[in-house]
């Protein structure tokens, strides 16, 4: 009767049985490691959703258009891509004139413009 008991609680809704717990750590590793196509596009798009909204709250800040022009290569948008490069590349120009350190300007900087090349060199292709 015990072991019923333990069978039952395993089996509702409480905990997972081992075999679920399995398929669910493999199921992670899958996706992690293995995505389907609209695994990869509902990440992109949810990605892309957060640094929208990012930027919405911070514009001023170019590490928000490196990430989304890096995005965007990821997804094939190289137009996109190129504007979000663009704009980090002033921002970070501005930030380099204003800040007394200026080490994340000069990494975002520096990330902007290799992403612009990399936009350059696709559409080129």
């Amino acid at each position: 009767m015990m072991t019923e008991q333990v069978h039952d609680t395993r089996a509702g809704e409480g905990d997972p049985s081992p075999s679920r717990v399995e398929n669910n750590a493999w199921e992670r590793f899958r996706r992690r490691w293995f995505p389907t196509a609209a695994e990869r596009t509902q990440s992109l798009t949810r990605r892309l959703a957060m640094l929208d909204r990012a930027i919405e709250q911070n514009g001023e800040l170019s590490s928000g258009y490196v990430l989304r022009g890096e995005l965007h290569l990821e997804a094939g948008l190289i137009d996109q891509a190129v504007s979000d490069f663009q704009h980090a590349l002033r921002l970070g120009e501005a930030g380099l004139k204003s800040e007394t350190w200026g080490v994340l300007a000069q990494v975002m900087r520096d990330r902007a413009q290799r992403g612009l090349e990399r936009a350059h060199r696709l559409k080129n292709r």
